[in-house]
C-alpha cells in the first residue's frame, strides 16, 4: 500500500491511496477531490484519507471522510482497491452502515483512527455517536465490529450488561491506546473499568472478542477467586504487553502479587479460552544459555518489559513485534550471574495448541 501526494488534472497535489501489485504495477484505490471510480459514490468526493489497513488475506480498508454537494461531511470506513470504494460504516446515517444499536435512530458521529481486520470481510473499529436525535440525545462510545454485512457493538463505555465489561458493578471507562489487537476471528482489548459506586476504584484488564459476541473478560487487576485471577493465591497488579493468536490464546507479560500484597514479580502468562491462566515463564525458571564452555541452564532473575520491538502486534496483517503468528516469542530477561547484562530469550513452537512447549533458549 502506498499513501502519497499525486498530481491531479488541475495541476494540484492531492492525497491518494495506491496499491502496488507485483508484476502488474500500481492501481489507484482512492483520492480526494475527484469524482468517478476513486470517489465514495455518485455526487460525492473524499475530502480526507486517514487510516489504511491491509489484511494478509486480501481486504483493504480505509478510514476517511466524504463530502456531498451541500458540503455536508461524514466520516466513514470504506473497502478499497477491489473496484470502486464501498462504504461499510458511515457517520450520520442509520441502517446497516450505522452502529447496529437497538435504537433504530442511533448514528455514528465520529469514526476513530483505528481499524483491525477480523478474518474474511470482518473488521473492528472504534466510534462514538448518539442513540437519539435532538436535545435528549444519548451518547455512546466504544468498539464495533463489521461482519461483512452490517455493524454491531462489541463493547461500550459507561454501560453495564451485555456491552459492558461483564464484571459486576463496573463499567468500561477507557480503552487502551492500541484499542484492539486481532488474529483470525479473535480480538483482544486492554481496557480500564471503574466501579459505578466508587469511581476511584479503577482497574485494568483484558477482554477477548469473537465473531457474533461481545467482549468477554479474561483477566482483571485485583480480581480474586475466579478465572480472572492468575491463581488462588495471587492477583494481577498490571499488564505490560499482550498478544492474541489465531486459536484465541492470549499471552501477556504481567506483574502479579500475593493476595495480601508483597512478592511482586513479572512473568509471561498464557490465557486460553475457558481455562485457568498458566504461568509459562517466571522468575527462577531456567533457560539454556550458550557459553564458551557449552550450553548451560541459567536461572531468570527478572523479566523485562523492554521488547525487541514495542510497536503494536497485528498478526492479521503480518505485523509482529515480540510475538509472531507461529507462536514464537522473544522476551528480555536478566539472568543469574550477569548483573549488568540483559538477554533476549526465545520460545518456539510449531503448533499453537501447545504454544511454547519446546521451552526457552
Amino acid at each position: 500500500m502506498i499513501s502519497a501526494q499525486v498530481d491531479s488534472p488541475s495541476n494540484t497535489f492531492i492525497p491518494a491511496v495506491v496499491l502496488h501489485v507485483p508484476g502488474f504495477g500500481n492501481r489507484g484505490c482512492a483520492a480526494t477531490g475527484l469524482t468517478g471510480p476513486l470517489a465514495p459514490g455518485v455526487g460525492l468526493t473524499f475530502n480526507e484519507l486517514r487510516w489504511v489497513v491491509a489484511a494478509s488475506d486480501g481486504p483493504v480498508y480505509m478510514r476517511g471522510a466524504q463530502i456531498n454537494g451541500s458540503f455536508v461531511t461524514a466520516e466513514g470506513i470504506w473497502a478499497i482497491c477491489e473496484g470502486a470504494p464501498s462504504v461499510k460504516a458511515l457517520a450520520k446515517v442509520t441502517g446497516v452502515r450505522g452502529p447496529g444499536l437497538p435504537a433504530s435512530t442511533a448514528i455514528f458521529n465520529t469514526i476513530q483512527n483505528f481499524i483491525t481486520t477480523a478474518g474474511g470481510d470482518s473488521f473492528h473499529f472504534g466510534a462514538s455517536g448518539q442513540e437519539t436525535a435532538g436535545a435528549g440525545a444519548v451518547p455512546f462510545d466504544g468498539i464495533f465490529r463489521h461482519d461483512g454485512t452490517a455493524n454491531a457493538p462489541v463493547a461500550l463505555r459507561s454501560v453495564q450488561g451485555e456491552l459492558g465489561p461483564k464484571v459486576a458493578g463496573f463499567v468500561f471507562s477507557q480503552f487502551g491506546t492500541i484499542k484492539v489487537q486481532a488474529a483470525a476471528s479473535f480480538g483482544l482489548l486492554r481496557a480500564t473499568v471503574n466501579d459505578v459506586v466508587t469511581p476511584t476504584d479503577s482497574r485494568e484488564g483484558l477482554w477477548r472478542t469473537t465473531a457474533g459476541s461481545s467482549a468477554q473478560p479474561i483477566a482483571l487487576v485485583n480480581a480474586t477467586g475466579s478465572l480472572l485471577a492468575p491463581s488462588a493465591t495471587r492477583r494481577w497488579v498490571n499488564f505490560q504487553n499482550e498478544a492474541i493468536f489465531a486459536n484465541g490464546d492470549v499471552l501477556t507479560i504481567a506483574t502479579t502479587a500475593l493476595l495480601a500484597g508483597g512478592d511482586q514479580k513479572r512473568g509471561l502468562w498464557r490465557l486460553r479460552p475457558n481455562r485457568a491462566p498458566e504461568s509459562i515463564m517466571a522468575i527462577g525458571d531456567r533457560v539454556t544459555l550458550t557459553t564458551a564452555s557449552g550450553p548451560q541452564l541459567v536461572a531468570i532473575t527478572d523479566i523485562e518489559t523492554v521488547l525487541p520491538s514495542s510497536g503494536p502486534i497485528q498478526l492479521y496483517s503480518g505485523d509482529d513485534s515480540w510475538a509472531s503468528a507461529d507462536g514464537s516469542v522473544i522476551v528480555g530477561v536478566n539472568l543469574a550471574g550477569f548483573s549488568s547484562t540483559s538477554f533476549f530469550v526465545r520460545g518456539l513452537a510449531t503448533d499453537l495448541s501447545v504454544l511454547l512447549a519446546d521451552g526457552f533458549e
